[in-house]
């Protein structure tokens, strides 16, 4: 399975300091590579995190690429939600 996570900036002014985007993984969901130019990513129980240090313009996504594989006892049917946040963001309710 391939996800796709686009993190986008919606603000007005460019990316300062780093961005961090995180997506909590559900059980039965194996995360096998991440592919993330500008990005520097990890892989734990439960979570994925990736930071990134190059600026986002207004505008300008970044795309995350995550190879997945469900194993046996995965849960039928879930949602993902990441988050996407920096310093000095001055708009929380996009993240």
């Amino acid at each position: 399975t391939t996800l796709r996570l686009a993190v986008l900036n919606a603000g007005s002014r460019p990316t300062q300091d780093v961005i961090t985007t995180t997506l909590p993984l559900p059980d039965g969901l194996e995360v096998s590579a991440v592919t993330a130019p500008d990005w520097t990513c990890t892989v734990k129980t439960g979570m994925l995190k990736c930071e990134r240090t190059a600026e986002l313009s207004p505008g300008q996504k970044s795309t995350i690429i995550i190879e997945a594989k469900f194993v046996l006892g995965a849960a039928p049917g879930f949602t993902l939600v990441a988050t996407a946040r920096t310093a000095g963001d001055q708009n929380s309710t996009n993240d």
